[in-house]
């Protein structure tokens, strides 16, 4: 009976253990600090004066995603939520939900979807709380994984074009 109970037990672990391993690890976990020395808006200025991206694994599969933000203005504003690096949509405030919040005064949260190209670029996919794709964001990593630029072009709500590129440094 406690040789069964044993062998179960190795079996479960084991089998948790591919089940883990089949998940590809999120190469951004840790915080990021925006390099505005780095960075360059089209058009301009910056719109933040300061941007922190946090990334955490959490033993579900998702990664847990913090942004504290302070715009232009020296107005700040924090934004989290989970995705999984599936392609997959999962809700997630975005710039869609913040319109529909100015304009309406209700957070409808959109999505965005992580979909992986290689080891160190995925491409992250918002929609409006609609469903309408928004502007999707390369974010690339350095090989050393120091660096992440998250490289932004398209059309913003106004309707003129946009192209950011912006470049954060690994802090931990």
């Amino acid at each position: 009976m406690k040789r069964r109970v044993v062998v179960t037990g190795l079996l479960l672990l084991v089998c948790s253990m591919i089940v883990f391993a089949q998940t590809p690890a999120d190469p951004t976990i840790g915080t990021w600090k925006l390099n505005l020395t780095k960075s360059k808006y089209t058009p301009g200025p910056p719109p933040w004066t300061s941007d922190i991206h946090r990334y955490e694994a959490h033993p579900s599969g998702f990664t847990v995603m913090s942004i504290w933000r302070v715009n232009a203005k020296g107005i700040p504003s924090f934004v989290q939520g989970a995705y999984k690096l599936d392609g997959k949509d999962y809700p997630l405030p975005n710039q869609s939900s913040y319109a529909d919040y100015l304009a309406t005064g209700k957070m409808s949260p959109g999505t965005t979807s992580v979909k992986v190209i290689d080891a160190n670029t995925a491409v992250y996919q918002t929609k409006s709380p609609t469903g309408v794709p928004g502007i999707a964001i390369t974010r690339t990593l350095s090989a050393d994984k120091k660096t992440m630029t998250m490289t932004t072009k398209g059309k913003n709500a106004r309707g003129q074009t946009i192209e950011s590129i912006e470049v954060f440094d690994k802090v931990e």
